[in-house]
């Protein structure tokens, strides 16, 4: 009787293939192609995450210029305006912060006044006549000529000559006289007071400059000056913060007005400019 094979017979039989020298050699054949695509797929995830990687950081570094490049913009164009508010500031000075005759713009310095005199003539006083008491000036940006004997309406400028008249006011001691030659708005604001009474002021290295000219609206003329001057001996009652050595500019806002007279409407302290003509 022949036997039957049995489901145990199958596996036992499946068993004796899979245990042939052949079926055996196939099957690592297998194994190896399987492992080496395995190994070949990791190798490309490798270089495809090292691609990856390299170009996240090329990103990442052409942010980084394009942010520096940003700032560096940044920079420049407000440095730019930096410079262009300081022009302006430094153009039009600060308005004196205290009265008139203070021109400090609130510097705080030590000085020297000296007691204020009243009697002696000033154009007998040996030291300052051997200083320079010319008066240097420029009617643009072009060069200086002198103006002979304090003698500003010669110059046919009717804002010249009222500068002039203020400095000559300040030579020979008259606060009434420089008093009226300012606006009424001037003393209205704020910190602006009228001259007290002060002795002949020793002014020398008198240097005036026309900056430049505005027509009003209503018809009259806004004139700008920038003047610099030296005072002999000061006693502080015209103008502190200047001495022999020692000037400050001041910018000088003159109105002439249509029947042709004119007023100092204002006056600024042009700080740390040495005007030079």
């Amino acid at each position: 009787m022949k036997k039957r094979k049995g489901f145990f017979d199958d596996i036992e039989d499946d068993k004796n293939l899979i245990n042939e020298p052949i079926l055996k050699k196939d099957t690592n054949h297998l194994l190896s192609n399987e492992y080496n695509q395995y190994i070949e797929n990791s190798n490309v995830n490798k270089i495809n995450g090292s691609e990856k990687r390299t170009e996240n950081k090329e990103k990442k570094s052409g942010k980084k210029k394009n942010i520096i490049i940003s700032s560096c913009i940044a920079i420049i164009l407000i440095s730019f305006i930096l410079v262009r508010i300081s022009d302006a500031i430094g153009w039009f000075g600060e308005k004196n912060s205290e009265y008139p005759s203070d021109g400090t713009g609130g510097i705080k310095e030590e000085f020297y006044y000296y007691p204020a005199d009243y009697e002696t003539d000033i154009f007998t006083i040996p030291g300052y006549l051997e200083l320079d008491r010319t008066i240097k000036y420029a009617p643009d940006t072009s060069q200086s000529y002198i103006i002979e004997n304090g003698n500003y309406a010669s110059e046919g400028e009717p804002a010249l000559t009222v500068l002039g008249e203020y400095l000559n006011a300040a030579i020979a001691g008259d606060n009434e006289k420089v008093n009226s030659l300012f606006t009424e708005e001037y003393f209205n604001i704020e910190g602006n007071k009228r001259y007290e009474k002060f002795p002949p002021q020793k002014l020398f290295e008198i240097k005036i400059r026309n900056e430049r000219s505005e027509k009003q609206m209503s018809g009259y003329t806004v004139y700008y000056f920038t003047v610099s001057y030296k005072i002999y001996k000061n006693d502080g009652l015209f103008r502190k913060g200047v001495d022999e050595t020692r000037e400050m500019a001041q910018i000088f806002e003159i109105n002439i007005y249509n029947d042709g007279s004119g007023k100092i409407n204002n006056v600024y302290l042009r700080r740390g400019y040495v005007l030079d003509i």
